[in-house]
């Protein structure tokens, strides 16, 4: 159980609750009792989750005179009753979804003349909301998705909501609708309706839906549509201002006999059409003629293996094509408008990638987990900003020399051994590159030397052991990176050199040959270290978190100890998955930590050490992590060898 409350002033966090100030939100297991203590006169908005509450007492809330907001989810309500609301006059958003609310009283509502916004989502509900919605004149959205209703009709009290814009009734089993359930609606400004999923086998005639002239968001996905329906529906809204249509997951397979369902749009002001998760194998350039606007057409999850739609749609600029069938992209299968500039191909089964018949103006490429071992004129389409080939069969760099837009290049995932000099020649524009989950164990010398404007590189997961002690990596400290993976030599926030082999001795060298002066975070996962050696991170004199977790150390270098330990600024320090001895000159160090961190230090362990060590070598039978923190003889020890140092005693 929990509550959460977020009011407009500060407060006292009560000793129960996780509290943020920040945005004034407080998370408490408690029960209403918890509203004695909120200020009565600030508190905007109430949020309680898994309460055990069936029935809200009379006029809980009637003293928050400034209330807007009032959530109650997953408590098992089962009735609004008439005197829950009693006082909240200017709540502005009421949400009940996932609860179990059968029956509304009448006059439930009758205080929420300001309401906007009604979310009764997930509930138990077999009807509209009908006679209570009389006093809400100034609803927006209604949400009554997920329930149990089976006939959407809307009462005539409906007639009076002349703001309603949004009514979303999606997961119901409607399963059959008819004009006279939608007869009574205000359509002055509705403009987003959603009936996706509510099991409707569509049997459409144009006046189901004609009422709808101001529609400009219809979602009715994961129902059962045939073609010709498809066009009634489409011809019902046609004349008005559709902009966003989605009839994915419609068992649809073809657009019908008619010569294009989409030509029926003048004038044609839709932008936005979602086919995904049908059946289509191919499309044809009669199907999508007429959608003369265009901009997005999303027919992901088909079984496409032929594209044709070489038109002139001038303002179509994004395709989306993941999940199908496509094995190549030659002018004989694959032609698209020459306007587009962005291409998902993603999770398809192309082995060869032909770029000739693609725009020169492309901007976006998605390859990504195809089975490309070979591309084919990449080199043509010069404009590219982002090119995604992760996740294939590449075993060398495509040559890109003229590729000197790019910025983002992803070929993480593939079975490249080797990176060659000349590899990335010509990529002056690219500022990521994630070449991670390869083979590569040669980088050989002066790899990255052109790409001045790299922030990002990553390297995971490769069978890397050291890097080449070339020049050029000391001339990259003047880049900046909010976060740097291996060997990415900047001037960035952190660095990650995940899961690859590098030992002790390779990271030493690494890092003695560059400097790194605002790292703040550094991720060594899943190596092969064995010592834990401050001097190493000497640069790093802004560094605030260590990741050494997943690695081989047992023991501390007794440099972390000394006032010129490279580590002054650090506040997390993550040693799990490693077999820690205590010692107590670990001990002295962490002490030290605490106390510069004003406590604030975080060190991250595992519950145990692996063994325990004072320096008289006394039997320790309790060998937790958190009681060797609190051992007093290391403690003492310390004490005593500072004393030695400050008088000189031998």
């Amino acid at each position: 159980m929990g509550i959460h409350v977020r009011v407009i002033i500060s407060m006292e966090c009560p000793h129960y609750c996780v509290c943020s100030f920040s945005d004034m939100s407080f998370g408490c297991r408690s029960n209403l009792s918890i509203l004695s203590r909120l200020d009565n006169n600030n508190t905007k908005s109430i949020t309680l989750h898994n309460q055990d509450i069936t029935v809200l007492p009379k006029a809980s809330f009637a003293n928050f005179v400034k209330l807007v907001s009032l959530t109650i989810n997953y408590a098992d309500m089962k009735t609004l009753s008439v005197d829950s609301f009693l006082g909240i006059y200017n709540i502005e958003t009421l949400d009940f979804s996932h609860n179990s609310i059968v029956y509304i009283e009448e006059r439930s509502f009758y205080d929420l003349q300001n309401l906007t916004r009604l979310i009764l989502y997930n509930n138990s509900l077999e009807h509209i909301p009908s006679i209570v919605m009389n006093y809400l004149n100034r609803i927006h959205v209604l949400n009554v998705g997920m329930n149990n209703i089976s006939v959407p009709f809307f009462g005539k009290c409906y007639r009076n909501l002349t703001v309603l814009q949004v009514i979303i009734m999606n997961n119901n089993p409607i399963r059959q609708i008819t004009h006279f359930d939608f007869v009574n609606l205000n359509y002055s400004n509705l403009n987003q309706l959603d009936l996706s999923s509510c099991q409707i086998n569509f049997y459409i005639i144009y006046s189901h839906f004609y009422m709808f002239r101001n529609i400009q968001w219809l979602n009715l996905a994961n129902n059962i549509i045939e073609p010709d329906n498809i066009r009634a529906i489409l011809g019902s809204f046609a004349p008005f201002k559709l902009k966003f249509l989605n009839l994915s997951f419609i068992e649809a397979r073809h657009f019908g006999t008619h010569t294009s369902i989409f030509s029926l749009f003048y004038p044609n002001r839709i932008k936005s059409i979602d086919f995904s998760g049908n059946k289509f194998i191919r499309l044809n350039q009669e199907d999508l003629r007429g959608l003369n606007k265009v901009v997005t057409l999303n027919f992901d999850n088909n079984r496409l293996k032929y594209l044709n739609i070489a038109a002139s749609y001038i303002a179509l600029k994004y395709l989306k094509l993941n999940y199908n069938s496509f094995k190549n992209t030659s002018c004989q299968s694959f032609q698209i408008p020459k306007f587009i500039t962005k291409i998902e191909l993603n999770y398809n089964k192309l082995d060869i990638f032909d770029g000739k018949c693609f725009s020169p103006k492309l901007l976006w490429l998605g390859l990504s987990h195809n089975n490309l071992k070979l591309l084919k004129n990449i080199d043509t389409l010069k404009s590219l900003k982002v090119l995604d080939l992760s996740g294939n069969f590449l075993d060398r760099v495509p040559t890109m020399i003229t590729y000197s837009q790019l910025e983002y290049l992803y070929i993480s995932g593939n079975i490249i051994r080797a990176l060659k000099t000349e590899d990335f020649n010509g990529l002056t524009s690219l500022k990521y590159l994630d070449l991670a989950h390869n083979l590569i164990h040669t980088i050989e010398p002066f790899t990255f030397t052109k790409l001045n404007s790299l922030s990002t590189l990553m390297l995971d997961y490769n069978p890397l052991t050291h890097i080449y002690n070339d020049t050029h990596y000391k001339s990259l400290s003047n880049y900046s990176s909010s976060h740097v993976h291996i060997y990415d030599y900047l001037t960035a926030s952190s660095l990650s050199m995940s899961y690859n082999n590098l030992t002790d001795q390779s990271i030493s060298g690494i890092f003695s040959h560059v400097s790194f002066p605002n790292i703040t975070y550094i991720n060594l996962t899943g190596n092969m270290l064995r010592i834990f050696n401050p001097a190493v991170f000497l640069s790093f004199i802004h560094l605030k978190s260590l990741n050494l977790s997943g690695n081989s150390i047992r023991t501390i270098s007794p440099d972390s100890f000394t006032h010129t330990s490279p580590l002054q600024s650090l506040s997390i320090l993550d040693l799990k998955g490693n077999n820690i001895t205590c010692e107590c000159n670990l001990h002295q160090w962490l002490i030290r930590q605490f106390w510069l961190l004003k406590n604030s230090f975080d060190l991250r362990v595992e519950k145990t050490c692996s063994a325990y060590h004072n320096y008289n070598n006394r039997t320790v039978t309790n060998n937790t992590f958190d009681f060797f923190l609190k051992d007093e003889f290391c403690s003492k020890l310390y004490m005593y060898k500072a004393y030695e140092k400050i008088f000189n005693i031998d």
